[in-house]
């Protein structure tokens, strides 16, 4: 592993990823001391899975307080708020997760409750509990926070928002949560922090009178995007008393940082301010008058029905879309003010009106319906683009130069210019996969990151599906960084001619089939850019694609080096400077790259298939020629020459010690003296000739045509260096 590897390992934090300390049962005796440390990820997977049905399911059959909670000390059990190296005792978790448990008990409809939390942006996950008559669900705060002021925060979040009054005990930091087992547990990898300011001591609701300022919600409940339509379908001048009710409304769908530019598109202000002032004047104006208004001159949610699942599709509070059964759609819909039969039409008109194919993120594909081939394909989210921004980006020009030379960096930042202004422009366009090629420490992976970084932070490790290991690539469709990192490959024919295949195909070809696990094959055009990092000895030369006349210009080949970073990088927290340092100046990268137009003339590519030459390091390229089958053959040939199973002229060169083997040879005659001494079944007479022929052209210093001839085949004149083995 180089240099960077813990600034690489941070690059996509997700919080799953964060680890959580998983406790035996009680049963065993009291512990205070962990059985494992787990990503959250792992342990919500377990309970998803049936890891722990058998137990919860005689936790659910006991009857009785006392046989139910002797039942529920079989179960083990879990503190999602982080990891207690030293045991309970430690009080505060080392370190904090950032997710408190949110446990409501005894609640006469679950599913309701659960539905709930699911509309929270702010919930990562819930689940029902162990005794199948409660909600268990994992709240996210910012990790940098006081764990009990947290505690506050999430108390009174629940109880103003959604009138639900938890057990604080379980919210606290030292609190186990028992396992438990609900195959349809929720998880929100999106989720948002939960704003601290809930901990204050008054309700986020409440309205100070006497010209003081208005405590309101200041984030939204509400998807943006449906609040704009809804505003949309309404006549944007009103009267007075509706256009008074619906600002506020606003304001309480949006909150008050976003409700005044949406009300300001909607419908211009008369007075400067005034929109600032008027959306606090009626308090109590729920975001259901906006709604059942905008129902009434036409406007619906924006509601999808997924044939294969039989749910249904909705956008949540960050307009992304997520999915439903149908009861827990009509509790949604009765957010938005619709009642039973206004949600049922709703329902009934996805269904037959916005019935999906398929639902599939894919990368660089708007959010919302898209028609692909005849089929509807609904993206849930999008591309998560970084906004640009004017500013300077010296750090990261500096490892790029540093990492490359000048002019390998002209070609490379090229590439990128070209492939951010496809990304951000939605128009596909073609281009080369990019490997990097060096030795360990030389930012090859840091780059990588960068790359992700810029193209949305979204990659995909690609080498099982590539190599052919698996023939399923779901997790490719998201991504539009494909990576392939100091991976291995076994370097023979069938392999490399499938990644080189595969390597082809994402270069060029728009349109590219999707084969999730479990669901259908589907064709899309997504924003792919592939890119291999590897080290420059044979193992780890073995992912890269056989290289022949049809692969060359699809592939640029980047030698990498070792350079002084433009900061200290050598400690966790040096390295973590460094990437923040990045991350500031992505957005002006992306801003300057945005605004170039066409590469210089000596950087063009000459068949015009691309907007940018291929670029090939001449010193890694022979080291990857030298390992393909044509070189592969050449030992052979050079192998037999040795032995005497050609008929070979030994000539002195010019006097010198040195003996040449020379031999001339149809690719016929080859054929028929190795095909028994080694030769792969595949190499058979056709295949060697268009070896030979494409070796004269990049080793003629080993083989050269003498004659050519379309009936018996070209004769060539091959030369041994004294018998030596090319590698």
């Amino acid at each position: 592993m180089n240099d960077h590897s813990q600034i690489i390992s941070g690059v996509n934090e997700k919080i799953g990823d964060r680890m959580v300390s998983i406790y035996p049962p009680l049963s065993s005796g009291p512990s205070r001391v962990p059985l494992e440390n787990t990503p959250i990820w792992d342990a919500l997977m377990g309970i998803k899975n049936g890891i722990y049905k058998e137990v919860v399911q005689k936790v659910r059959k006991a009857e009785g307080k006392v046989k139910k909670r002797k039942a529920k000390m079989e179960l083990p059990s879990l503190m999602p708020t982080g990891v207690f190296e030293n045991g309970l005792k430690d009080m505060v978790p080392d370190p904090f997760s950032g997710l408190l448990q949110v446990d409501i008990d005894d609640v006469p409809d679950v599913q309701e409750v659960k539905s709930q939390l699911m509309s929270d942006p702010h919930i990562y996950s819930c689940f029902v509990s162990p005794s199948g008559r409660g909600v268990k669900g994992l709240i996210r705060v910012p990790q940098d926070s006081d764990p009990l002021m947290a505690k506050q925060a999430v108390v009174r979040h629940l109880s103003a928002v959604h009138g639900l009054e938890i057990d604080e005990g379980p919210c606290g930091i030292n609190y186990r949560m028992y396992v438990s087992y609900d195959p349809e547990l929720y998880i929100n990898k999106d989720c948002r922090e939960l704003p601290l300011e809930f901990c204050e001591e008054k309700d986020q609701r409440d309205l100070v009178v006497g010209g003081s300022k208005e405590s309101f919600r200041e984030y939204n409940l509400f998807p943006l995007d449906e609040i704009k339509c809804a505003l949309g379908a309404i006549p944007d001048r009103p009267d007075y008393d509706l256009w008074i009710r619906l600002a506020n409304a606003v304001r309480d769908a949006a909150g008050t940082e976003n409700a005044v530019e949406l009300l300001k598109a909607w419908s211009p202000e008369e007075r400067p301010g005034e929109y600032g002032f008027k959306i606090c004047e009626l308090p109590l104006v729920k975001a259901s008058c906006l709604f059942e208004e905008a129902y009434r001159n036409g406007w619906s949610p924006e509601v999808y029905y997924e044939n294969s699942s039989n749910r249904y599709w909705l956008m949540d509070a960050d307009s992304k879309f997520r999915t439903y059964t149908q009861s827990h759609l009509t509790d949604q819909l009765k957010r938005y003010g619709l009642d039973g039969e206004q949600a049922a039409s709703v329902a009934r008109s996805a269904r037959f009106r916005f019935s999906l194919d398929c639902v599939l993120n894919v990368a660089g594909m708007p959010k919302g319906l898209n028609e692909m081939n005849g089929k509807k394909l609904l993206v849930p989210r999008g591309p998560n683009l970084i906004e640009p921004h004017q500013g300077e980006w010296e750090t990261i020009k500096a490892i790029f130069v540093g990492m490359l030379g000048e002019t390998q960096y002209e070609y490379f930042i090229w590439w990128l210019a070209l492939s951010l202004q496809s990304l951000y422009g939605g128009n596909w366009q073609p281009a080369q996969v990019l490997a990097l090629v060096g030795p360990t420490a030389s930012a090859k992976s840091l780059t990588q990151s960068i790359l992700t970084l810029l193209f949305g932070g979204t990659e995909a490790r690609v080498m099982q599906a590539v190599s052919g290991s698996t023939p399923f690539n779901g997790d490719w469709a998201e991504a539009a960084h494909l990576v392939i990192e100091d991976e291995f490959s076994d370097n023979n024919k069938s392999t490399r001619d499938r990644i080189k295949e595969r390597v082809k195909e994402i270069a060029v070809n728009r349109r590219h089939r999707i084969h999730p696990k479990g669901k259908d094959a589907i064709d899309v055009t997504p924003f792919w850019r592939l890119t291999i990092s590897c080290n420059p000895v044979p193992e780890s030369l073995a992912v890269m694609p056989h290289l022949d006349e049809s692969s060359m210009n699809k592939i640029s080949i980047l030698g990498t080096k070792r350079f002084e970073m433009p900061m200290p990088a050598a400690t966790a927290k040096e390295k973590e400077k460094l990437w923040s340092a990045v991350r500031r100046e992505a957005p002006a990268l992306i801003h300057d790259l945005l605004s170039w137009g066409n590469p210089p003339a000596h950087l063009r590519d000459e068949e015009n298939r691309f907007d940018l030459a291929a670029y090939h390091d001449e010193g890694v390229k022979r080291m990857i020629e030298d390992m393909s089958q044509e070189f592969e053959l050449l030992n052979l040939i050079i192998d037999g020459m040795r032995k005497g199973h050609f008929d070979v002229e030994d000539e002195f060169d010019g006097g010198h010690s040195e003996t040449n083997l020379k031999i001339e040879v149809t690719a016929a005659e080859v054929h028929e003296v190795l095909r028994y001494r080694g030769l792969p079944s595949w190499m058979n007479t056709r295949q060697i000739g268009k070896m030979l022929s494409y070796l004269t052209k990049i080793r003629p210093e080993y083989v050269t045509t003498i004659k050519s001839s379309r009936s018996n085949g070209n004769r060539y004149q091959i030369v041994g260096n004294g018998g030596e083995i090319i590698w």
